[in-house]
């Protein structure tokens, strides 16, 4: 029996907590292309909510990783959250929560499919390695 997903005195009932929906490490930032973070299985639904990237290994890393996207549309992966900039803190995470104010991100339900993360611009140092982390709810 479907559980009945719905939003009841300002919060989605029907559905797990929001949490951790994929971790992924060793992704490496010097180096454009498509990194794989999620895979909706059939039948399942996921609503995504934010990330965080978290730098774990740094060498001459000048911040200039201006340049990604996540999202499930092919070969841009840009309609969950659009190009995204502000890698410039080195020793920090980078956290993004899609909210109502935000211009670059929507609250994106995918099911099924693939979520990926595409690096457009890669830094230009050494090395910049993070782990990424996709939170939300699953359906």
């Amino acid at each position: 029996m479907a559980t009945k997903v719905g939003i009841s005195n300002g919060a989605l009932v029907g559905v797990e907590a929001p949490g951790l929906l994929a971790k992924v490490t060793g992704v490496d930032f010097t180096t454009s292309g498509d990194k794989q973070l999620l895979v909706v299985a059939a039948g399942e639904t996921v609503l995504v909510t934010g990330y965080a990237a978290l730098v774990t290994s740094a060498t001459a890393a000048t911040g200039d990783s201006s340049g990604i996207s996540i999202g499930s549309n092919s070969s841009t992966y840009n309609d969950i959250f659009g190009y995204l900039s502000g890698f410039s803190s080195l020793t920090a995470a980078n956290v993004f929560i899609a909210d109502a104010g935000s211009s670059s991100a929507k609250v994106a339900a995918v099911g099924p499919g693939n979520i990926k993360m595409q690096i457009d611009t890669p830094d230009s140092g050494t090395t910049l390695v993070m782990t990424i982390y996709l939170f939300g709810y699953k359906i």
